[in-house]
């Protein structure tokens, strides 16, 4: 076991809460687990309500800023290094099977982020991908970063 923590960008402000722990073999729950985690680790007050007016949801929003979702994703893109297309594939189906807007997100950025994994894509997992989208944001990314390009 060891643990990684990606440096910060350059002129921001880091807001990781510390490194996602790498394990050989960890199982596709524990690492949803730890990402909603680390996500709850971010979460701010002011950005959960905004968005409660701006974008609804019937997922669960947290309230956590875009550039903290990127940096989670980048964490978990870290843990994932190596893992097949299909694991990869599973683990976003499970990250928006939590029913929480952010782990859609991340998700999302998760398969584009992997262009293997995208464009391995098939129409089920689009469908299975297409749960939440009620809200323009969720619409948004899923058309521009999957539909779009599977």
């Amino acid at each position: 076991m060891f643990t990684f923590s990606p440096p910060p960008r350059p002129g921001s402000i880091n807001r990781s809460v510390g490194p996602i722990m790498i394990m050989v073999g960890m199982d596709d729950e524990l690492i949803i687990e730890m990402v909603i985690e680390k996500l709850k680790m971010n979460v701010d007050q002011e950005r959960l309500e905004w968005s409660r007016v701006y974008y609804p949801s019937s997922f669960e929003i947290l309230g956590v800023k875009v550039p903290d979702q990127k940096m989670v994703r980048k964490e978990l893109s870290c843990m994932l290094k190596g893992r097949p297309p299909a694991d990869i594939i599973r683990i976003a189906r499970k990250l928006v099977d939590t029913g929480t807007f952010e782990c859609q997100q991340v998700a999302f950025e998760l398969l584009d982020s992997n262009k293997t994994a995208l464009h391995s894509l098939t129409e089920k997992d689009l469908e299975e991908l297409r749960k939440g989208l009620d809200n323009w944001i969720s619409v948004d990314t899923y058309s521009a970063l999957l539909a779009g390009v599977a």
